[in-house]
């Protein structure tokens, strides 16, 4: 996870997850992920979007490297996206801001 600038927020997290099971419904899994992370750190954490990777770029001592995932962030370069979905209100407001996001 990392956080992202928000015009209302300041700044919100972005979890990327890298997908494992290709026939998993990721819209069902970005709602199961975002259920976790209210119950287990808070709904302050609540999570609006889930990038769903194929793979994670590691600094050489393995270690994730954020600075690459804020690089998309910006620049929609330097990651193999499968799904950008955002996840507005519990109400599941559909708006979308990129023609490829999935909104739910």
């Amino acid at each position: 996870m990392i956080a992202a600038p928000d015009e209302f927020y300041t700044q919100v997290p972005v979890a990327f997850v890298v997908r494992r099971d290709e026939s998993a419904d990721l819209v069902e899994l970005a709602r199961e992920l975002r259920g976790m992370v209210g119950q287990r750190i808070g709904d302050w954490a609540r999570l609006t979007r889930l990038v769903f990777v194929s793979d994670l770029t590691y600094t050489p001592s393995k270690k994730i490297r954020r600075s690459g995932l804020r690089d998309w962030l910006t620049t929609d370069t330097g990651l193999d996206v499968i799904a950008d979905i955002r996840l507005a209100g519990e109400a599941g407001d559909t708006s979308n801001t990129k023609g490829n996001d999935q909104g739910v």
